[in-house]
């Protein structure tokens, strides 16, 4: 598994790109990423159509993420993994191939199952000051990858 900031997306193009926000760019509830992050999202939104994707409640972070990356934010009445996420895409983006980049296996994965779309796991990102609760779900994750995968 591989950083976000280490990946290679020459062989996507013209795709409709899910991108996962807490743990995939930033570590969760934060932020502030890193210049190498920064350049990935350049370069995979060339040839993609890139939307951020965040089940993170907070509305105002997810906004300013939004903005300072130039990319939608797909965070309003349907979180991942709701297929209804689809409803937000115009008619000539909802034909083309999809791709779902994230930490987790739940939502990130089972999103992409549901949307039909290529996946990728990237390592998490973290701060160490995560709350018990968010620790406990990438537990809970690592569980799941290793039983089931």
């Amino acid at each position: 598994m591989e950083k976000f900031e280490s990946l290679n997306f020459n062989r996507f193009n013209d795709f409709v790109v899910f991108l996962d926000v807490d743990g995939t760019i930033v570590a969760h509830g934060q932020e502030n990423y890193t210049q190498k992050v920064n350049e990935k999202i350049k370069s995979l939104k060339k040839n993609n159509r890139v939307y951020i994707c965040s089940n993170n409640r907070n509305i105002d972070r997810n906004q300013k993420l939004s903005e300072k990356l130039d990319l939608p934010i797909i965070n309003k009445q349907y979180k991942k993994p709701d297929k209804k996420i689809l409803a937000f895409l115009n008619n000539s983006e909802k034909k083309k191939s999809r791709l779902v980049i994230g930490d987790k296996l739940y939502p990130d994965k089972l999103f992409a199952r549901k949307i039909q779309a290529d996946f990728i796991q990237v390592e998490r990102i973290l701060s160490g000051r995560e709350n018990w609760l968010i620790r406990c779900s990438y537990w809970l994750d690592k569980m799941v990858k290793f039983f089931f995968e």
